[in-house]
């Protein structure tokens, strides 16, 4: 039991390495969000891929 417990602990921080966080501001609507709400701004469609500089900024 103890064999399946470990596996299952390697193969979720072997998952958890791969993923990559993106964001979207929608309530208020980001600039590069608010031609989705309508306003006069230039068209984003990358807009759910805002990168905010990862791990380390976040402290």
């Amino acid at each position: 039991m103890n064999i399946c417990v470990f596996k299952v602990i390697i193969i979720f921080i072997a998952f958890a390495i791969l993923v990559a966080g993106h964001g979207m501001l929608i309530d208020p609507p980001s600039r590069s969000t608010a031609w989705r709400f309508g306003f006069k701004t230039p068209i984003n469609y990358n807009d759910n891929e805002l990168y905010c500089g990862g791990f380390l900024m976040s402290f």
